[in-house]
């Protein structure tokens, strides 16, 4: 038996690397068209403001203080994305009950209860009033002292823990392609270190990445004409929308502005933007402040 030479079966077949270096370089081809997707959002004028929409599996974080139509704006992407586009949704929610949610969404015409009826949004509740019930039977009889100092350890990282399992789970079970999760604020505050803070809120983000979804995330910004601090989630997050009240002449204007979206030249002034019976509306074309002075 004639022993094959390494050194000539290279030389021989060439095209064998030939071929695997071109279905490698398809791969990044294909992988690069995935990248550059664009998610519509479907709310009017916002996805014009976005420079076409945000990029296909990237998490985005929308900030803004009390009353600036941050759940508005993140319920009406996850509406569309399940009416308009077919793209199935997840929502959780930190904060306000599902309930008071379906309620609201009601109000401007959302109906989610059909959606979740169908399978086509899922509601994952993680709000206090939730979260207090499932261990009510753990802290009977602990003092508020007590509580505290073993929801700050054990039962924080539990909460965490489940939390992230819960929404790998939920997005492989709908096969979701986009997700919100409202707001993220308070369940960083009650990690009271600030390295395990910062720790835990890039955990968050990197397996909200992981499943593969386009996401939103709810921060609820200190903002004030004088300006703003900046958090930590702006650096983990693909992209920033900031949603503001901004006072003039007497009256409030509503405003959004793109501070950040990694890969699209999207518009970089504050557009205004209303909130009436058919949710938020942004007027891409126009300025927020008149020219007159």
């Amino acid at each position: 038996m004639v022993k094959e030479d390494p050194a000539r079966s290279r030389i021989d077949y060439p095209y064998i690397r030939l071929s695997e270096g071109i279905q490698n370089m398809a791969k990044m081809e294909e992988r690069r068209l995935v990248d550059n997707e664009l998610v519509r959002t479907g709310i009017d004028g916002l996805d014009k403001v976005l420079g076409g929409g945000i990029p296909r599996g990237r998490c985005v974080l929308v900030m803004g203080g009390p009353g600036t139509g941050k759940t508005t704006l993140c319920l009406q992407f996850l509406y569309n994305g399940a009416v308009e586009f077919g793209e199935n949704g997840i929502y959780i929610t930190l904060q306000e009950s599902p309930e008071h949610i379906r309620k609201d969404m009601l109000k401007i015409g959302l109906d989610f209860e059909i959606l979740e009826e169908e399978d086509r949004l899922r509601i994952i509740d993680y709000s206090a009033s939730a979260y207090l019930s499932s261990i009510s039977e753990r802290v009977v009889g602990y003092s508020s002292e007590s509580f505290l100092q073993m929801e700050k350890s054990e039962e924080m990282a539990e909460k965490f823990g489940n939390l992230i399992k819960s929404i790998k789970e939920t997005a492989r079970e709908i096969q979701a392609q986009r997700i919100v999760l409202d707001p993220i604020t308070g369940l960083m505050f009650q990690e009271p270190d600030p390295i395990m803070r910062r720790i835990k809120t890039h955990g968050l983000f990197q397996a909200i990445n992981e499943t593969g979804c386009t996401s939103l995330v709810v921060s609820e910004a200190r903002v004030s004409e004088a300006g703003r601090d900046y958090q930590a989630e702006e650096y983990f997050a693909n992209g920033v929308i900031l949603l503001q009240n901004f006072g003039e002449r007497g009256t409030v204007v509503r405003g959004i502005s793109v501070l950040k979206m990694r890969g699209v030249a999207h518009d970089l002034q504050p557009r205004p933007c209303q909130i009436g019976k058919k949710g938020i509306i942004v007027f891409p074309d126009e300025k927020i402040f008149s020219e007159k002075g």
